[in-house]
C-alpha cells in the first residue's frame, strides 16, 4: 500500500527504549488517545502480555531468545480507566501487579 505524502502507517508500531533509572518517589504517567496502546503497554511491562517476537520465540521453542525479547520484572501499577459511584462511595476496578 503507498501512502501519501503526510500519512502515517500505523500496522507497524516499534518502540525502541533508552537506558534509564527512576527512583521509587517518581510517577510516570502515560497520556494518549484511545487505541494508542496505552493499556498494551502497561500490561506488557507488568508481564501480562508478551510482545510478537516473544510469542513466536516461544512458539519456536527458543526460551533463550524469548527471555532476551521479554520485560524485565518490574514493579508497575495499573490503575483503572473507569471509577463508579455507588450508594455515596466511590469503587476503582484497580489492578495491581
Amino acid at each position: 500500500m503507498a501512502l501519501k505524502p503526510g500519512q502515517i502507517d500505523r500496522r507497524k508500531f516499534i518502540l525502541h527504549v533508552e537506558a534509564g533509572t527512576f527512583t521509587d518517589s517518581e510517577i510516570v504517567v502515560m497520556l494518549g488517545e484511545n487505541g494508542t496502546g496505552k493499556t498494551t503497554f502497561v500490561r506488557m511491562l507488568a508481564g501480562a502480555l508478551k510482545s510478537d517476537e516473544e510469542e513466536a520465540a516461544l512458539e519456536r521453542g527458543d526460551e533463550e531468545e524469548a527471555e532476551l525479547l521479554g520485560v524485565p520484572p518490574l514493579n508497575v501499577s495499573y490503575k483503572p480507566q473507569k471509577i463508579r459511584y455507588v450508594s455515596g462511595f466511590f469503587y476503582f476496578s484497580t489492578c495491581v501487579v
